[in-house]
């Protein structure tokens, strides 16, 4: 059970380690429901919000949105999973997931979308290559065409 593994690590340690390793890799921050922000907010991991932002969101990493989440403002992110309301102009260099219970409103440029039955959205889609200048990249978005 708590034997030596062919790596000559055992089974226990191993465990620990790999938790260890992971918890600092990929770090999600969370703003909880009934958080309100107003404001410019940034993350260099990723973001889960739950609760209500008002200004510019900047996610160099996956952005996801709970459904009782809400952003008012421009939103900047790697990939985007939205299963709440999102009121501004956004940019993903990667893909825009639109859940069911997902209202968008806005312009949307995004290299891939991937939207639900159910959700609903109002405004200018941009997707595909085309729609950036340069190939995306998750260091910050890239220029994007106007």
């Amino acid at each position: 059970m708590f034997g030596k593994k062919k790596n000559g690590t055992s089974g226990i340690g191993n465990s620990v380690n790999n938790i260890e390793e992971t918890s600092f890799q990929n770090q999600t921050s969370v703003i909880t429901q009934g958080t309100r922000i107003e404001g410019k907010v940034q993350s260099s991991d990723s973001l889960r919000i739950d609760g209500h932002i008002v200004g510019e969101v900047n996610c160099k990493n996956k952005l996801v949105i709970g459904p009782s989440g809400r952003i008012e403002g421009e939103v900047r992110a790697g990939d985007c999973n939205s299963s709440g309301t999102i009121e501004g102009n956004t940019t993903i260099a990667g893909t825009m997931k639109l859940t069911a219970t997902a209202k968008f409103k806005g312009n949307l440029k995004a290299q891939n979308l991937d939207m639900d039955e159910g959700a609903q959205c109002s405004g200018e889609i941009n997707t595909g290559e085309t729609v950036f200048k340069n190939k995306p990249h998750r260091e910050g978005i890239t220029q994007v065409n106007t």
